[in-house]
């Protein structure tokens, strides 16, 4: 089975979640490389992981329609303390750094462990390098939130993404059970990163497995935002994803047949082919519902 694992917001939640979720924009990518054999020592991960606890981001740099970056602008301190009516939230404060969340899952050598997040503490997702013949997962499920089925909600996330060079790495979603079904950002060997959904086959249908592509990227090795707004039908799933405010995604989901309660979900779900060594930091996931 595909992608079960593991803002990849839900937040978490991802939030999993955490949970929580135009222009063609891009990004540059100069200095990765499509070259998928895994370097022993894996790339380095960021050098700026975020300020110190209780510190207070100002002007991320965000995505620009001419490749450079905008000043975004300050973005506030965040607390679960404030959002006491949430579906779920998780701001990484506690010891030990998964706390709150109900699946924790390491697989294949995958590691969870605390760090600098985006404010105070957060949570860093590792899985080594491998050849293809395992798929590492790091990764967090929340319980079913109190959100009902098919009931709109909102899911945010804050990330960091590492090189994403080589194989497939799977970060960020919600997901639902019986059947099962994943949404998550997927990144490819080059950096690229899609929008990717997996269902359990039901019945007769075969499995859903599908790729979406974004209207902008995310910065790899910047703090990135992520707000998912999931909306509902009778017989539809809508979602519009935003980077830093900036329209990501905005369409249809193949979600309908499986949209039950939601779980968020934060850290990497799956990493599968030949990969170096990634990390994919995250802080302050929030789930919540009208």
């Amino acid at each position: 089975m595909r992608a079960r694992i593991h803002l990849r917001l839900i937040a978490s939640i991802a939030l999993s979640a955490a949970v929580g979720v135009a222009c063609s924009l891009t990004t540059s990518f100069d200095g990765l490389t499509t070259d998928a054999v895994p370097d022993a020592a894996g790339p380095t991960p960021p050098a700026d992981a975020g300020g110190a606890e209780g510190a207070t981001t100002t002007g991320e740099a965000g995505p620009s329609t001419d490749g450079s970056t905008l000043d975004a602008a300050p973005v506030p301190s965040f607390s679960c303390a404030d959002h006491p009516t949430a579906a779920f939230c998780a701001d990484f404060e506690a010891i030990p750094v998964t706390t709150g969340w109900v699946q924790v899952k390491t697989v294949a050598g995958g590691t969870m462990t605390s760090a600098a997040g985006r404010f105070g503490q957060g949570l860093s997702s590792t899985t080594p390098v491998h050849d293809g013949s395992t798929e590492p997962s790091a990764w967090l499920e929340s319980d079913s939130l109190s959100i009902g089925a098919r009931q709109d909600f909102t899911f945010s996330i804050d990330m960091m993404l590492g090189s994403l060079k080589g194989g497939q790495t799977d970060f960020v979603g919600f997901g639902y059970h019986g059947p099962f079904y994943i949404l998550t950002l997927r990144g490819e060997g080059d950096g690229k990163v899609d929008l990717y959904e997996y269902g359990d086959a039901i019945g007769m249908t075969p499995a859903l497995d599908h790729y979406q592509p974004l209207l902008v990227q995310p910065t790899i090795g910047s703090w990135v935002h992520v707000v998912g707004h999931v909306t509902f039908s009778s017989t539809t799933v809508h979602l519009t994803m935003t980077f830093d405010g900036v329209t990501a995604f905005d369409g249809m989901l193949g979600a309908s047949p499986y949209a039950g309660h939601p779980y968020a979900h934060a850290g990497i779900s799956q990493s599968t082919g030949l990969s170096n060594q990634e990390t994919v930091l995250f802080d302050d996931v929030l789930v919540t519902s009208p």
